[in-house]
């Protein structure tokens, strides 16, 4: 076993003149020059000073940046279109069209069109609108924004505060545009009046530059301190559609100084050549509430109550009691009339002030609708006997039979569905007795929520995908009491243990996570305790050095468990030392990664492992992968028939497999294999080289499932052979990493 720290190596990238070694900067950058050009693509630049540390002489100034400006056609250009006004939008709500046309250089006609006022007609809750809060937008006008989209943007930016109130007392709303340089174009303070600033927004420039993002949050930041009002919200809203590439090391301390200053950042990342990393770490925690991704401009119409309703819940909230009981009906018969229901509320702002102490809420049904009944009056009739009392029906269970199953030569684990159930499964577990018998064990599982089990493909799938022919699908319950909470609950399909911090439930069977990790119910997974002397490196996400025991030495600190009689063992290997053993017939289960990826919107993944396939190369055999229950896991390495390697990663986007073309491992020799995954790339590494590549992007996507060492699924396609150094890491590895870790 040799052990080394890899140096993280901070990529930047690089805007000035090679810095003198002696020369050191004094102060900030100074202001941007104007752009050399009105038109055609210009450059405009800033410097700096510096004092030289051997004279102490102040050198003004030492360095100088540019970046592009202005980068739209001239009118004398061959692109060059002369548009009329646009006309105004043609809803006022629901969404609409406005247009404008034009003439290009060879006299055709010329048209364009944008969506707007898609915000919806149903007016807000007059005690539900968004309460009084500090507004202000951030918006991308580079270059690679374009002409027409930056219209886009702008009118996505009036249809969202035509749904806020705004007023001296009420909502402020600013602006801040930015590309090379940084524009705050409208103070919160200037308009009063929503007309007047919609007119405004709609006639700012389009800059057409580089991306200055971290500038942009810094000028925005200064905005906010110098229009702040007491016990008033202030949110601010980032949009961009590419990466910074003017000091874009500044980004998340800017936004991180922002939030700590008490700003809610919502950031809105459009089409796919953003730098997702960087707008989740700009916006506020949970990703999942403060960040919005589209695939397109277009596409900011179809989130813009979604931005709204966002904005209310950080500044007003509604608390309410339940619904009290239907009211008596009027009538018994021959309605309908009508009942009614009632709740009492109050309204709170985001200090926890109660801005409305009752608000009477009011729903209403009919009632006594069927027909009265038309007889002659009836003789008395005989007192009736006393009826027998109606007994429960006790509910028929279905019939699980696991050993219908066919659990193969090595009794791995099979499935079956849940007849009453759509959304659940039964999880089989066969037991060997002393006789050769067997007894077999259905845990009842169930997907997460919205999800439903597929039994032909062994997995939990969307509603696009279910097939409910066969079971019974469980609709949820009309709860007419809402629970008066500020944010909704979040679903965990794991339970905890009492009274055993480090284990948890999954589908009944007990589950644990490992030394020094602990179940967080809140985050549905593990996570590492309060061990004060734990010594590890945190960059690393699981590192399996097999020196000692068969867990996890990070930070982490993993509990590995086997899945079978057949144990992995440590053994000493005359290349590498102490190494983990698999007999073909058994691997390690890791628990951590059960819904690792869950809410997480991870886009970089990176493993290394040191193998030495020694058994029968004619089969399948995992080395380190997710899949358990389902076909396709989040990531996976395994070795096929004739030695050959591949590895995987699954996305919200697509499912893509990487395979070594004519470069086999060789048998019995050790061999260094990496897979790294970068947001836009999965490439595989045999010996610190690059042999197979392929584009593919998104997040991956999250598996109910453990994490296998030694087999492709738990209790299936084992490895036969050794292993040594594995390292997992929730980012992507660059060549010179990939390249140490091969020589440890």
């Amino acid at each position: 076993m040799k052990v080394a720290l890899i140096a993280l190596a901070s990529l930047a990238a690089v805007f000035a003149a090679p810095t003198v070694p002696d020369l050191a900067e004094l102060g900030a950058w100074g202001p941007w020059s104007t752009c050399d050009v009105n038109c055609g693509g210009g450059m405009m630049h800033r410097t700096i000073d510096c004092t030289d540390l051997s004279t102490g002489k102040i050198i003004s100034p030492c360095k100088r940046t540019q970046a592009n400006c202005n980068s739209f056609p001239c009118i004398d250009d061959p692109r060059y279109v002369f548009w009329q006004q646009w006309s105004p939008c043609d809803s006022e709500c629901g969404g609409g069209l406005r247009s404008r046309t034009g003439t290009n250089q060879a006299s055709e006609e010329m048209r364009q069109e944008i969506n707007c006022q898609a915000q919806s007609c149903t007016p807000l809750d007059p005690h539900e609108e968004c309460g009084v809060a500090n507004v202000i937008f951030v918006l991308d006008s580079s270059q690679s924004v374009g002409e027409l989209n930056w219209y886009v943007v702008k009118q996505f930016v009036i249809d969202v505060i035509s749904k806020l109130t705004i007023g001296p007392d009420q909502t402020h709303v600013g602006l801040v545009i930015y590309a090379t340089d940084v524009q705050a174009v409208i103070p919160l303070n200037r308009h009063m009046n929503a007309e007047d600033l919609k007119e405004q927004i709609w006639q700012l420039p389009y800059l057409a530059g580089a991306t200055n993002t971290g500038e942009a949050i810094r000028a925005m930041r200064s905005m906010m301190a110098a229009g702040r009002r007491q016990d008033v919200k202030d949110i601010a809203f980032v949009l961009s559609d590419g990466k910074t590439n003017i000091v874009p090391d500044i980004v998340q301390t800017e936004a991180q100084q922002a939030k700590d200053e008490g700003i809610t950042i919502f950031s809105i990342a459009v089409t796919q050549e953003i730098d997702e990393a960087e707008m989740i770490g700009i916006a506020s925690e949970p990703a999942d509430t403060y960040y919005s991704y589209v695939n397109n401009f277009e596409e900011l119409q179809a989130i813009i109550d979604d931005i709204v309703a966002g904005a209310c819940e950080v500044t007003n909230v509604l608390v309410c009691g339940g619904w009290s009981d239907w009211s008596e009906c009027p009538v018994p018969c021959g309605g309908p009339a009508i009942q009614k229901s009632t709740k009492v509320c109050q309204l709170v702002d985001s200090t926890g002030k109660v801005l409305i102490e009752e608000i009477v809420r009011e729903k209403t049904q009919e009632c006594g609708a069927e027909a009265c009944p038309t007889q002659a009056p009836a003789e008395p009739a005989e007192p009736a006997e006393p009826a027998e009392p109606v007994r429960p029906v006790k509910p028929v269970l279905p019939v699980i039979d696991c050993s219908t199953c066919d659990f193969g030569p090595y009794g791995r684990v099979q499935y079956l569905a849940d007849p009453l159930n759509c959304n659940c499964f039964y999880q089989c577990q066969r037991l060997t007795e002393i006789d050769g018998s067997f007894t077999y064990i259905p845990h009842h599982q169930c997907c997460a929520p919205s999800l439903f089990w597929r039994q032909s493909w062994l997995t939990c799938v969307t509603d696009m995908f279910k097939v409910t022919e066969n079971c019974i699908v469980q609709l949820p319950a009309d709860v007419n009491t809402p629970e008066p909470a500020t944010t909704p609950e979040r679903i965990c399909a794991l339970g905890i243990v009492p009274g055993k911090p480090g284990f948890f439930l999954n589908g009944g069977i007990e589950q644990t996570c490992g030394t020094n990790m602990v179940f967080d119910f809140d985050l549905c997974t593990c996570i590492p305790g309060t061990d004060s002397d734990l010594i590890c490196d945190s960059d690393v996400l699981l590192y399996y050095p097999f020196d000692e025991d068969l867990d996890d030495h990070s930070c982490t600190r993993a509990t590995s468990t086997q899945t079978s009689e057949a144990s992995v063992v440590l053994t000493s290997d005359v290349d590498r030392g102490t190494v983990a053993k698999f007999n073909g017939a058994s691997s390690l289960h890791v628990g951590y990664i059960y819904n690792y990826f869950a809410d997480r919107y991870v886009k970089q993944w990176s493993m290394a492992v040191w193998v030495k396939r020694t058994g029968n190369t004619a089969g399948l055999g995992g080395v380190i992968n997710n899949g358990d229950c389902v076909e396709a896991p989040s990531f996976d390495i395994h070795v096929g028939g004739g030695d050959v390697t591949s590895c995987s990663v699954d996305t919200d986007s697509v499912s893509a497999m990487v395979a070594i073309q004519d470069v086999a491992i060789t048998a019995n020799v050790w061999e260094h294999v990496a897979m790294v995954y970068d947001g836009k790339d999965i490439t595989m590494y045999r010996n610190a080289s690059s042999v197979a590549h392929l584009a593919v992007q998104g997040n991956i996507e999250n598996r109910q499932c453990p994490m296998n060492i030694g087999a492709q699924h738990a209790g299936s396609d084992y490895f036969e052979g050794l292993m040594d150094d594995i390292y997992i890491y929730e980012r992507a590895l660059s060549l010179d990493e990939i390249t140490k870790l091969s020589k440890l």
